[in-house]
């Protein structure tokens, strides 16, 4: 196989054989014309000639380098783990400050219905859920890299732990504290034991547990995601694809909507747990709808229309003119508040209240874990869906600003928040993307402004829980459900997925069902388990295509899409598009036996016009080959390597040469190492035309 041989192939095969890349202008455009003189390489050939010698270090080396770089202590990692040091350090004061300061006081506002709605929403007191605008926020702001992440309270991670507690306390209602139905009116003051927090005569047992509960599976989240950090394992967020986080939000949104009803209806209804909670609630508060009281409907009618008008029509409309978002639900609580005060709501029309809030911080207290230890894996996937929901939001904004998150640092700074605060009566904390959005688009720089906010909220916890006791509980739920709004537009995204991918959408479709007919956890399980049979089922479903040169080029595409003009039989050239590993070894095999298959046909007919050649000179050839084009085979395991064996053993038995060209550096390492590369090596080409040219020299030898 020698270099004129080469040369003559080039010529037939209509390249230019010039002995440089050249520039080459045409009359009628300024197309470039690539013209190439090389030698054809097998690929250990190329290996020996080109390939870098590099002595990768040994095991224990590696080791060591890794332990030296996670132990130092430098300056560097110092700032790494306090980010606000640099944030300090680096703080522009005239430039930032009154940004930060009126987007913090903006969040602030949001920060207090949301909390005390989302923590009813969790079957807590409403004065957890002011403790979660300022605990979890300070913290994060201490140790988060994302500048504008407004931790506290969302309404997914609220839901979760709402329906835990739920089928914790289910035995329990007798003495549910008084965000429920009206049949248990003990007021959210009483729940509170010295041990805990604020000293009360009456205690509600149950209601103390429920928060002991809370703390406890907060704190085996905070676990989860500060070993995940340490462990550098941020990249398990991306089996949670975005047609399933989109379908398991919408479900979430439907299942949040069943469990406000009959606040927002106010009527006493069972509850249900468990698979086929959603529709069991709906049915018994349909049962309930002529019971239900009027005027605590028109006020959440009322509510949530104003909510609804000003957020769109006002917020969204005039943002970019608005100083601050109008601090609509902050309005709505103060609004709902007076009215509830002065028309005696609680007693003339049977209201349910929130009741006393007590004043002041809470005294820090030890979880105990032993309270969770039945649900230490439904704990550990409220982690890892708070992790999933912060570290998203925190990407989508830094993309907007131009600066870079570390989803491991990330990690440990939610583990550490989610450590710490159940100290102080906290449930499970994350980012929210409606207040990281207005931390955000209202000239918010770092997260100083969460401070802002974070100190806001202290100075109504320590002086308004009192002025709140006439809040009505429907008002909340209202607030809850206009949230909704975005989740609840994740259903627009089925009709580009389908047309997209049938496969995404039927995520979207099994994630969202599952979430509605079974439990949150069970329909997360279920929906990351269709999106892994997803792929096994795409990679089992690919086919070998057949692939011919486009006309004087050396390019190869598909010969049922593109105008091509070789080869022809007897020469077969095969791209499998897919990783070659156990699932689908079996699939790959059978498939290109079956072009072993033509070619006994065509051994069996010699009349067949059996001519193969890159123009229409070439000649005919007597021996039969299959190229094999492995340039989208992105990795083979120990089953993919056997099957490469194996497959060009069967060949030489029915008379058929089987080569490989674009093998990548993954996939050879793997060959060496399994023992398959010696076997193969002189049928392993660097590229397709180099296959191909070794064979129509291979003839002309002949």
């Amino acid at each position: 196989m020698g270099t004129p041989g080469i040369y003559k192939v080039a010529e037939q095969c209509g390249l230019n054989p010039s002995p440089a890349t050249q520039r080459q202008m045409t009359d009628s455009s300024d197309r470039c014309f690539i013209n190439i003189k090389r030698p054809v390489y097998k690929t250990d050939e190329f290996i020996k000639t080109f390939q870098k010698e590099i002595t990768p270090p040994r095991w224990h080396a590696r080791l060591g380098l890794y332990l030296r770089n996670k132990m130092k202590c430098s300056k560097r990692d110092l700032l790494g783990m306090f980010p606000i040091i640099n944030v300090i350090q680096t703080y522009q004061l005239k430039a930032f400050i009154l940004g930060d300061f009126i987007s913090g006081i903006t969040v602030g506002f949001m920060q207090l219905p949301q909390g005390m709605a989302y923590a009813m929403l969790s079957n807590l007191p409403p004065v957890i859920g002011l403790y979660m605008g300022f605990f979890p926020v300070i913290l994060y702001a201490i140790l988060g890299t994302s500048k504008h992440l407004s931790m506290g309270t969302i309404v997914v991670v609220s839901l979760l732990i709402g329906s835990l507690i739920n089928d914790r306390f289910s035995l329990h209602e007798d003495s549910v504290i008084s965000m429920g139905p009206r049949l248990f009116n003990v007021s959210t003051s009483e729940i509170f034991p010295e041990n805990i927090t604020i000293s009360p005569e009456k205690i509600s047992q149950v209601g103390i547990e429920k928060i002991k509960f809370a703390m406890a599976v907060t704190l085996i989240s905070g676990i989860t995601q500060l070993l995940m950090g340490i462990l550098n394992m941020g990249i398990i967020v991306r089996l949670m694809s975005d047609s399933l986080v989109s379908g398991f939000s919408c479900g979430v949104a439907i299942y949040i909507i069943s469990s406000q009803l009959k606040y927002i209806l106010g009527l006493t209804v069972q509850r249900y747990t468990g698979v086929l909670s959603v529709p069991m609630t709906i049915v018994a508060v349909a049962k309930l709808l002529p019971k239900c009281n009027y005027p605590e409907l028109l006020l959440s009618i009322v509510v949530m229309v104003i909510i609804y008008l000003v957020k769109v029509y006002i917020n969204e409309k005039f943002k970019t003119r608005l100083l601050i978002p109008v601090p609509i639900d902050l309005i709505m609580v103060i609004f709902s508040t007076v009215v509830s005060y002065y028309l005696k709501l609680h007693e003339k029309n049977n209201f349910v209240v929130i009741g006393d809030i007590p004043s002041g911080l809470p005294m820090p207290v030890l979880p105990d874990i032993s309270y969770a230890a039945d649900y230490i894996s439904q704990s550990i996937i409220i982690g890892l869906v708070a992790f999933a929901q912060s570290i998203s939001v925190a990407v989508i904004i830094a993309r907007k600003e131009g600066y870079d998150i570390n989803a491991n640092k990330e990690l440990i700074a939610y583990g550490a928040v989610n450590i710490i605060c159940p100290i102080f009566n906290c449930f499970t904390a994350a980012g929210a993307l409606s207040r990281t959005t207005v931390q955000f688009s209202s000239g918010g720089k770092s997260q100083i402004a969460s401070l802002f906010g974070s100190f806001f909220v202290l100075l109504m916890i320590l002086a308004a829980g009192p002025l709140l006791r006439p809040l009505p509980n429907c008002v909340l739920s209202a607030i809850i459900l206009v949230s909704l709004k975005s989740m609840l537009k994740e259903i627009c995204t089925l009709k580009r997925l389908w047309r997209v991918s049938p496969c995404d959408c039927f995520i979207w479709i099994g994630t969202f069902l599952a979430i509605i007919l079974t439990t949150i956890e069970l329909g997360l399980i279920i929906g990351i388990g269709i999106g892994a049979a997803t792929v096994l089922i795409r990679t089992q479903m690919v086919r070998p295509i057949k692939l011919g040169t486009i006309e004087r080029t050396e390019i190869f595409r598909d010969r049922t899409k593109y105008q091509v003009t070789t080869p022809q039989t007897p020469v077969i050239i095969l791209s499998y598009p897919s990783p070659l590993y156990y699932a689908n070894v079996e699939v790959f095999q059978t498939k290109v036996k079956e072009k072993f298959a033509e070619f006994n046909k065509l051994s069996k007919n010699k009349s067949a016009d059996n001519n193969i050649s890159t123009n229409s000179t070439c000649k005919e050839l007597e021996q039969y080959y299959v190229i094999i084009d492995c340039s989208a085979i992105s990795f083979i395991d120990a089953m993919g390597a056997k099957a490469f064996k194996q497959l060009f053993l069967d060949a030489k038995q029915e008379s058929v040469s089987c080569l490989f060209s674009c093998v990548n550096d993954s996939v050879l390492s793997v060959l060496k190492a399994s023992d398959v590369f010696e076997t193969l090596q002189n049928s392993l080409y660097v590229t397709t035309y180099d296959a191909l040219m070794a064979i129509e020299l291979q003839d002309e030898d002949v």
